[in-house]
């Protein structure tokens, strides 16, 4: 591992105790993912510009997804899971 990773790990891990992984994912992987809720951008970080840009432009198509599934859905009422009494 180069000195730049390792620092780069230690800085990380000063902030978040929780070990730091590296993936790579393909892009469908990643817009089901977050067109499903399972993953939130705010919970991981783009390495380099070009993944940046990609990423934004799958969480718009996520959320445009999801939009799309909320209008075709009927809507449900369930008065156990009222959040205010």
């Amino acid at each position: 591992m180069a000195d730049t990773d390792r620092q780069r790990l230690t800085v990380t891990s000063k902030i978040d105790p929780a070990p730091v992984l590296r993936l790579e994912l393909p892009e469908p992987v990643l817009l089901r993912l977050l067109s499903e809720g399972a993953l939130c951008a705010a919970e991981f970080r783009s390495l380099d510009a070009a993944s940046h840009q990609l990423v934004r432009k799958l969480v718009l198509r996520s959320c445009i997804e999801r939009l799309k599934r909320a209008r075709t859905e009927p809507f449900s009422f369930h008065p156990s899971k009222r959040r205010h009494p």
